[in-house]
C-alpha cells in the first residue's frame, strides 16, 4: 500500500503484463493518468515515504529482546546484541553497530536498568498523575464525541467526492475496458467503505480503575511490549544508561 501511487491520484495500468516480478511492480511501461482520483496525500509526501522505506530495505532481521532496537551507542549509532560463549557460558552485549571502539554493554545491565527504570516511571506518584489526566480527559466527552463524529463525516465526505470523480472517469468513454473495470470495482469497495464508516461507533473510554489496573500490570509484568511502549531511546554513555520517554530523561548508574 505504502508503493501505490495511486493515493496521489495516479492511475497506471500496462496493456501487458511483464514476465518478471519486480517489472510488474514498477510497471516501466504503464500508461499513466493523472489526477483520475482525488488525492489522499501530496507527492511530496509520496516521495518522502519512498525515501525512508528505501533507507530501511537493509535493516535486517529485528532480534526479539527486551530492548532490541532502542539502544544507542555515545557516539550516536545504534547498538546491535552480540551473542558470545566462554568458558561453556553464553553471554549477551550489546556492541556499537559502526564499531567505533567504545565499550560493550551487557544486555542484562541494559534491560535491569530498563526495568528500575519503568518501575521509577510507573510508580504510585506518577499513576496519581495520570488518573487526574484521566478524570479530566472523561469531563470533557461531549467535546469529544463532536469531535469524533467531524472526523467521520469528513471521512465520508472524502469516499463521496472520490466515488463522484471516479464516475464522472467512468462517463467519459475514453478508458480501456479493463481500466473501466478496475474503476467499477474501486468504485463499489468505496461504496463498502462508506457504510462501513456510517455504521462505526465511537470508541468506548476506559475508565479510571481500567487505566490503574493496566499501569499496575506493566509494572509487575514489564516486557518487551511494555518497554517498547513507554521507552523511547536508551542511550549507553560511559557506565551510565539514559532512558528517554518523551519529555522524561532518566539517567541510570549500572
Amino acid at each position: 500500500m505504502l508503493r501505490n501511487e495511486k493515493y496521489t491520484g495516479v492511475y497506471l495500468y500496462t496493456p501487458q503484463e511483464a514476465a518478471e516480478r519486480a517489472q510488474r511492480r514498477q510497471k516501466p511501461g504503464a500508461i499513466r493518468i493523472d489526477n483520475a482520483f482525488p488525492a489522499i496525500i501530496t507527492k511530496a509526501q509520496f516521495e518522502e515515504v519512498q525515501a525512508i522505506m528505501n533507507s530501511r530495505k537493509n535493516a535486517g532481521r529485528k532480534a526479539d529482546y527486551m530492548c532490541s532496537g532502542l539502544v544507542y551507542c555515545s557516539c550516536g549509532a545504534k547498538m546491535h546484541v552480540y551473542k558470545g560463549t566462554r568458558s561453556g557460558h553464553t553471554y549477551y552485549r550489546y556492541v556499537c553497530s559502526e564499531h567505533c571502539g567504545r565499550p560493550t554493554v551487557l544486555m542484562s545491565a541494559v534491560d535491569e536498568a530498563a526495568i528500575k527504570y519503568l518501575h521509577e516511571l510507573l510508580s504510585e506518584p506518577n499513576q496519581t498523575l495520570i488518573t487526574a489526566a484521566m478524570r479530566r480527559y472523561q469531563s470533557d466527552s461531549k467535546n469529544r464525541l463532536m469531535a469524533f463524529y467531524d472526523v467521520l463525516n469528513a471521512r465520508i465526505a472524502e469516499k463521496q467526492k472520490e466515488y463522484d470523480t471516479l464516475l464522472k472517469n467512468l462517463s467519459s468513454g475514453v478508458l480501456p475496458s479493463d481500466v473501466v473495470s478496475d474503476i467499477g470495482q474501486r468504485m463499489t469497495e468505496i461504496k463498502a467503505e462508506i457504510k462501513a464508516l456510517e455504521a462505526t461507533e465511537p470508541p468506548e473510554d476506559y475508565t479510571v480503575d481500567t487505566i490503574r489496573q493496566w499501569l499496575n500490570a506493566l509494572k509487575n509484568n514489564p516486557d518487551e511490549k511494555a518497554v517498547k511502549l513507554l521507552i523511547k531511546r536508551i542511550d549507553v554513555s560511559g557506565d551510565s544508561i539514559l532512558h528517554q520517554k518523551r519529555n522524561i530523561c532518566r539517567r541510570v548508574r549500572f
